[in-house]
């Protein structure tokens, strides 16, 4: 478990190889110069499945399958601890420090730790959390206090190393704020987004103005220009393209059905035209008390696979038991379209907030890319290379994940030995940016501090 009092500066390693690890106690009290006056030091590890590399379960001499190997830590005069382990295979490894002040008792633990080891492929990734589903008061049903910038740095303020402002039938919201965080010295990343309807007529102006048809919510997550904005601009040459789409799919469906799946199809090729990742947002949703996207068109969108990730967990609320049913009924109809599929299908963790105090930090996606740039982050996502996380409110003790094994067992590991740090500093930099907006903290100052932040953190651990 990450540690206030001991500092494990590198966590991750390559498998195959063997690797050093360090430790060092961050106050007096616990400096291992003074802690050998006492008595012993020494340190106990296993791989957290118990195998070696060499397939052998870890032995103790008394050949007790579950004991531990074990490091003595010398008697020295430095305050670091530094031991080799052997080579390893991709997982876990439980590590605890003992100090055996007094040998009549049993050694006391000072601090349990976890290492993890991976294989190449994902040892040259890093992970980044991100929410690509937030709306501001560029949406109609947005809190007009929800200012962009205001929920940027709210984003940042609860964690997050990237975001998507995604307002209903409009990029400019987004488009508003992709510069802000630059602008303080923060390498927080915004990127353009929009969530994606059926417009249900040609308006003069967008801005607060939404007229969509309910059925198909669809996130644009990158894209170069705006969906909504050519739909609108187009609107004719849409609908003649959707109704000649619909005219040649199964008669035996209403024309508002066979409507709904050749509108998603059409805004599922145009993000894929403006170079964005489709996001089919939130596949169960119950709004006004039913399912707003009826199941032949789910079904239809899952068949044409023409969505890039799938929104899993979506839709954050405190104590709110529809969106928390929504949600589980969406991991079974993953769960079964995974095995129908024979493969894991993408998963993106979004928020879908519209209140960024409440809701941002409770759902997001771990993604594990080369780095944070909009086409590493891009490829990742499509590959499947990120997981879903959601926290049900403030009071869970740890958060349920959505994705592959592999990729959920090391984002388990990430969550209790990374991001605690890591969301420390994102906070503080995000009040910041909440001061310098309310005109209290200027933007040098910020800039001081924020300086390459997310890259700090990684480069410490990693």
């Amino acid at each position: 478990m990450f540690s206030d009092y001991f500092d494990v500066p590198k966590r991750v390693f390559k498998s195959g190889e063997a690797f050093e690890v360090s430790i060092k106690a961050r106050y007096f009290q616990m400096d291992f110069r003074n802690l050998r006056k006492t008595g012993p030091l020494y340190l106990e590890w296993m791989p957290d499945d118990s195998v070696k590399m060499s397939g052998d379960v870890t032995l103790r001499q008394n050949g007790d399958i579950t004991g531990w190997e074990r490091i003595d830590i010398p008697n020295d005069d430095s305050d670091t601890f530094r031991f080799t382990l052997p080579p390893m295979l991709e997982g876990p490894v439980v590590c605890k420090l003992f100090h055996q002040f007094d040998a009549e008792k049993p050694a006391k633990l000072l601090c349990m730790f976890n290492l993890y080891v991976l294989d190449k492929d994902l040892y040259s990734l890093r992970p980044y959390k991100g929410d690509c589903h937030v709306h501001t008061s560029y949406s109609v049903c947005g809190d007009r206090q929800e200012d962009p910038h205001f929920v940027v740095a709210v984003g940042r303020q609860k964690g997050m190393d990237f975001m998507a402002v995604t307002d209903h039938c409009q990029i400019e919201g987004s488009e508003s704020v992709l510069d802000f965080p630059a602008s303080v010295g923060s390498d927080f990343k915004v990127f353009r987004g929009e969530e994606c309807h059926m417009l249900a007529k040609h308006v003069e102006s967008r801005f607060c103005v939404n007229p969509f048809r309910p059925w198909n919510h669809i996130v644009n997550f990158g894209g170069r220009d705006g969906v909504a904005k050519y739909m609108n601009d187009h609107y004719d040459e849409y609908l003649t393209a959707i109704h000649a789409a619909a005219d040649k799919m199964d008669q035996s469906l209403s024309e508002n059905m066979r409507l709904a799946m050749a509108g998603s199809d059409w805004i599922f090729d145009k993000i894929h035209e403006y170079g964005g990742v489709a996001v089919f947002a939130h596949p169960f949703w119950h709004a006004g008390g039913k399912l707003n996207l009826p199941k032949p068109v789910r079904e239809y969108i899952l068949k044409q696979a023409k969505f890039d990730v799938i929104e899993m967990p979506g839709l954050a609320g405190l104590a709110n038991r529809s969106l928390d049913e929504d949600n589980v009924l969406c991991t079974a109809w993953w769960q079964e379209a995974c095995i129908k599929a024979g493969r894991t299908l993408p998963v993106i963790g979004n928020t879908d907030s519209h209140h960024s105090r409440d809701v941002l930090g409770m759902n997001f996606s771990i993604v594990f890319s080369k780095d944070d740039c909009f086409d590493s982050i891009a490829t990742a996502f499509k590959s499947g290379n990120a997981v879903g996380v959601s926290y049900r409110d403030g009071k869970d003790l740890s958060p349920r994940l959505w994705g592959s094994f592999r990729l959920v067992r090391y984002a388990q590991f990430l969550m209790r030995e990374y991001f605690p740090e890591h969301d420390e500093l994102c906070q503080a930099e995000g009040n910041m940016m909440l001061s310098a907006l309310r005109g209290h903290l200027s933007k040098e100052v910020i800039s001081g501090f924020a300086k390459q932040l997310t890259q700090k953190c990684l480069e410490r651990f990693f």
